[in-house]
């Protein structure tokens, strides 16, 4: 066992997100795998609003996740320390596995390419081509500046830990 297993169950909320995401979106689900260091969700290509939802679906149900462990935690110290002190550790490893990975931000930029690419290639109207072109170009942006933060903040553990006891602070 290493020390990153001992934040193991913040795995299962991080891929059972990706999961839930594709049920959401109606996006067929290949596999799921989850296993002490990482996982994964194999899925069919969505749209690119799905892809924005099953890509961020981790750091929105995470963050919701532990900032409401934290606060239960922080209220149960006086009842059951011992139990604050778990419901902590479990609002941690699961903080700790928000942060979409590399591969969950770069399939957002990925659907958006190739939605783009099927968009000129198929048979809409020029004006609806070049409305729907403007959003996916404007999308680029947003998905470059999340992959952005996801890249530093999985540059290492500490980062990880300091986003963590970032939400910690704020429940």
């Amino acid at each position: 066992m290493t020390g990153i297993d001992f934040f193991f169950p913040g795995v299962w909320v991080h891929e059972l997100s990706h999961a839930v995401a594709c049920v959401l979106g109606n996006v067929p689900i290949h596999r799921v795998e989850v296993r002490p260091h990482s996982g994964m969700v194999v899925h069919e290509q969505s749209s690119v609003r799905n892809s924005l939802l099953i890509g961020f679906a981790p750091l929105i149900v995470g963050s919701f996740f532990s900032i409401l462990l934290f606060s239960i935690s922080k209220s149960a110290w006086e009842q059951s320390p011992i139990l604050s002190i778990a419901l902590f550790w479990l609002g941690f490893s699961i903080a700790f596995h928000s942060i979409p990975s590399h591969q969950d931000v770069a399939n957002i930029p990925m659907t958006i390419s190739l939605r783009l690419g099927q968009l000129w290639r198929g048979s809409a109207s020029w004006p609806k081509k070049l409305a729907k072109s403007g959003v996916y170009f404007g999308l680029w942006p947003v998905a470059g500046i999340v992959s952005g933060f996801a890249f530093l903040v999985n540059l290492t553990l500490l980062t990880r830990v300091v986003w963590s006891l970032a939400l910690a602070w704020a429940a």
